[in-house]
């Protein structure tokens, strides 16, 4: 599952990512906080969640922010209650759509920056979270060849964050 954040957020308007954010003192640790994010974003329950585990820490360039990606199975089942004020959009693309070399890009933003990116219709998945995506297709197995060589500026509705 990945969420459009909201476009009057301050961090990451706009942008395509996995439910979370920054760790209350009552989390339990990283995975507390990414359900109790997760159910505050979506609204989904931390019991209908099966966390797998995480991938190592890793920081988000332009906001500074280290984030610990927690990594889990949901069955897709339950519905989900929408914070609109945090969330635009979900998206519920199967990792088979992920791994379709038809829709991987190569992200090319105007500071020279380059990573694994995705255009699934009129969506951008660029960034930290595709770089995550990026690394779970290939821990899982599922990623496929792409043509690495075929850049896409990132489009700006995607990019209005500045660098610190």
């Amino acid at each position: 599952m990945f969420t459009a954040r909201a476009a009057e957020l301050r961090k990451h308007p706009g942008q395509i990512s996995f439910p979370g954010g920054s760790r209350d003192p009552e989390d339990n640790g990283p995975v507390g906080t990414a359900l109790r994010e997760t159910f505050e974003e979506v609204g989904l329950s931390a019991a209908s969640v099966h966390v797998l585990g995480r991938l190592p820490a890793a920081e988000v360039v332009v906001s500074r922010f280290e984030v610990v990606p927690v990594v889990a199975w949901w069955s897709g089942a339950d519905p989900l209650d929408v914070n609109e004020t945090e969330v635009a959009a979900v998206y519920r693309w199967p990792v088979s759509l992920l791994a379709d070399p038809a829709y991987r890009v190569t992200a090319l933003h105007p500071s020279g920056f380059t990573g694994p990116a995705w255009m699934i219709g009129d969506e951008f998945l660029w960034g930290f979270t595709a770089r995550i995506v990026a690394q779970l297709l290939q821990l899982g197995g599922w990623e496929r060849p792409w043509d690495e060589a075929h850049q896409v500026p990132v489009p700006a509705a995607f990019m209005r964050d500045r660098l610190r």
